[in-house]
């Protein structure tokens, strides 16, 4: 069972080669903190099954704010 909050950054391509940086972090403010340091680019997140369910909303609510997020 994945306990830890995945996150992988990508240059605005998401071409092959577009991968800046792969993270792993314990806590969901955590993963929005480094979103926030690299606002602009696209990211792709694996929500870990222990995920509770604010945060899981909060994670949806990024495409609001006008990040380019994706789960995974």
């Amino acid at each position: 069972m994945r306990t830890k909050w995945s996150l992988t950054i990508h240059h605005e391509d998401r071409g092959e080669r577009s991968i800046i940086s792969e993270c792993q972090f314990n806590h969901f403010a955590d993963v929005h903190a480094a979103m926030k340091r690299n606002k602009g680019k696209i990211f792709v997140v694996a929500i870990p099954k222990t995920a509770k369910p604010m945060e899981i909303q909060a994670f949806h609510n990024l495409k609001q704010l006008g990040y380019a997020v994706e789960a995974r």
